[in-house]
């Protein structure tokens, strides 16, 4: 199975090597290829804007999970449910399975890195858990496979007590491990099948039409004009602490 994975640090695999991200160690562990298009510093806008650089009728299956950025710059909630659903509705149109993650919480431990403020952490990880609820409910609403990165992260954390955080955003490399675990456990009895249901429907060809193309690119230049030195700051490296 061919599988594009659309993300931002969370899923490029921020602060470990490349063999330790979770899509390399699901690549490394399954018949699995991936093409992992995570981007650091990413938001669901931009995720909706990047949609139309991807061939998608390559692909066999579609990975998506943003929403931890555009939440850490008090996004609003309802617009980063709506890119959800632009993206995820781009996807089913090419009749093939999508896989929709759900972002771990934070931890106090981000605010010493510079990713929020300490004041913000449990006002962020409650926009997080509201979240979490509504993928839940819309990925069962439109026969999405929940891949759920805040419950395997925090029951690994509750069942071990190791610190499975790099800097109280991103896993580090035993956290990435129990992220492509619960990939490779939600994908193992899926794949086969899925295989199948694409092979029956066919494989319908292009991507998300140019209305759509040119909606996104105008509302991401606005955004990006907005917070555009933020979010570079935010998970590129160039870290800073607010004041």
């Amino acid at each position: 199975m061919k599988l594009l994975c659309l993300g931002d640090s969370l899923t490029y695999g921020f602060d470990v090597r490349p063999d330790q991200s979770w899509t390399a160690l699901v690549l490394a562990k399954s018949h699995i290829h991936i093409d992992n298009e995570g981007q650091c510093g990413d938001t669901t806008m931009g995720m909706v804007y990047r949609l139309h650089q991807f061939d998608l009728g390559r692909y066999d299956a579609f990975f998506i999970m943003g929403g931890s950025n555009d939440i850490l710059l008090d996004g609003d909630l309802a617009e980063i449910c709506q890119n959800i659903r632009n993206i995820v509705t781009t996807f089913k149109a090419q009749g093939k399975p999508v896989y929709l993650g759900i972002p771990p919480l934070t931890t106090m431990e981000s605010a010493m890195y510079g990713w929020q403020n300490a004041r913000d952490v449990e006002k962020h990880n409650d926009q997080l858990r509201q979240y979490r609820q509504w993928l839940l409910s819309y990925g069962k609403e439109t026969g999405c496979h929940i891949i759920d990165f805040y419950e395997a992260l925090f029951n690994a954390k509750r069942r071990t007590g190791r610190n499975l955080y790099a800097d109280g955003v991103h896993p580090n490399a035993e956290g990435y491990a129990v992220l492509a675990r619960e990939v490779l456990k939600v994908m193992g009895g899926l794949v086969a099948r899925d295989s199948w249901l694409v092979a029956r429907r066919g494989r319908p060809k292009g991507g998300p039409p140019d209305s759509l193309k040119k909606h996104c690119l105008y509302a991401t230049v606005l955004f990006m004009n907005y917070r555009g030195a933020h979010v570079a700051r935010l998970q590129c490296g160039l870290r800073t602490t607010s004041h």
